[in-house]
């Protein structure tokens, strides 16, 4: 018993007992700008990302319609965290990040999608209103990492349940070894574009 506590108090100041074999953050590479989802009018609005975090879901304020199949969206937000592996990926505290949006105020939201823990977001799909590319109906993407930290396997559609519930005609995605980083966005008083900011993701030991 004497021998028991110096022991375990010198395994834990080396980390023994306290931090797994295998423990990785998912770190996201450098950004480029992909296709997106909307029209090509407005104006630039500016970008956000997740910094050196993972998207892991998406939220949108909509306008206050009356008929639910005309609200458009008019800003969106970035759900990130620090995804980690440790044994299994998780998905540790969000944060928001807002988007540079529309200038309209009257507004519901934001909504928004999470992926189920451990995953990243990778795209997105939406209903068109109109012919101005507007859009409401949002479906977010998500894939789960493989043990690199690179997104992997069939994709989990995500609804955005108060965003409408029209069927998607649009779809926007990350390449196959991309997970989705941030946006670029164009508008005027409404979001009419954002175009997808992608980067590689690695995961480390």
């Amino acid at each position: 018993m004497t021998l028991a506590r110096p022991l375990a108090a010198l395994m834990l100041a080396a980390g023994c007992l306290s931090k797994p074999s295998f423990d990785c953050p998912v770190a996201p590479g450098p950004a480029q700008t992909e296709p997106g989802i909307g029209s090509t009018g407005g104006v630039p609005l500016g970008s956000a990302d997740c910094g050196n975090r993972s998207l892991v879901g998406l939220g949108f304020t909509l306008t206050r319609e009356t008929i639910p199949s005309q609200r458009t969206v008019i800003t969106a937000t970035l759900r990130c965290a620090t995804v980690s592996y440790r044994g299994r990926y998780e998905t540790g505290a969000t944060e928001d990040v807002q988007v540079p949006g529309g200038s309209e105020q009257a507004v519901d939201g934001p909504f928004f999608g999470d992926c189920p823990g451990g995953h990243v977001v990778t795209g997105l799909a939406a209903h068109l209103v109109g012919n101005g590319g507007r859009f409401n109906s949002v479906v977010v993407t998500c894939a789960a990492l493989d043990l690199r930290g690179t997104p992997v396997g069939d994709v989990t559609e995500i609804p955005v349940i108060a965003t409408g519930s029209e069927t998607p005609q649009v779809s926007a995605d990350c390449r196959a070894d991309e997970e989705l980083h941030g946006f670029e966005a164009t508008g005027g008083r409404e979001l009419d574009r954002v175009a997808l900011r992608c980067a590689q993701p690695s995961c480390k030991p």
